[in-house]
């Protein structure tokens, strides 16, 4: 009976080991690393809203989205830049148009560092199959040159059959 207890405890003091162990790298440094990358993405999400909004002239409804941009992220540097323009423009210290302008060019610079990401994404994922191509015309060169060799080995081949039957028809008729 003591001998069943004592397994009994090394087994559970086992288990507590490996449920201890799962835990840890459950709560490992990769996981606040893809947390902040969600919310850097949240707030940077919210941010665009709020130059969406801005630059179609719905000053409070991008306050609001760069306000919970803020939120998610207080170390977003360009919504709190954009809470301080729309603060100065209610204060009458900029002019509407500026406002408006300043905001559609945020917007689409916003947009393109997207599309030139994305673009290069893209370019990362061809080169392989870039390298591919290559080596299948590479390939399909070689095995060109290997028939054309081939063939006129054959040919060569060929003719020397061709004479040696001449040779032979020009013996059997003397």
């Amino acid at each position: 009976m003591m001998e069943l207890q004592r397994t009994a405890v090394v087994l559970c003091a086992f288990i507590w080991a490996v449920c201890s162990y799962a835990f840890a790298q459950d709560l490992s440094p990769q996981k606040p690393d893809v947390h902040r990358e969600r919310y850097a993405q949240a707030s940077e999400a919210h941010y665009i809203k709020g130059l969406e909004h801005a630059s179609e002239g719905k000053f409070e409804e991008a306050e609001k989205q760069f306000r919970i941009a803020l939120d998610i992220n207080e170390f977003h540097s360009d919504a709190r830049k954009s809470l301080k323009m729309l603060e100065e423009f209610n204060q009458g210290k900029l002019e509407r148009t500026y406002v408006l302008t300043t905001f559609m060019n945020r917007l689409l610079n916003v947009k393109l560092q997207k599309i030139e990401q994305r673009l290069g994404a893209v370019e990362k994922r061809i080169q392989p199959l870039t390298r591919q191509r290559e080596n299948i015309d590479t390939k399909i060169h070689d095995v060109q040159l290997d028939i054309d060799r081939k063939l006129f080995r054959l040919e060569r081949d060929i003719d020397e059959i061709e004479r040696d039957i001449d040779l032979l028809e020009g013996r059997i008729s003397r």
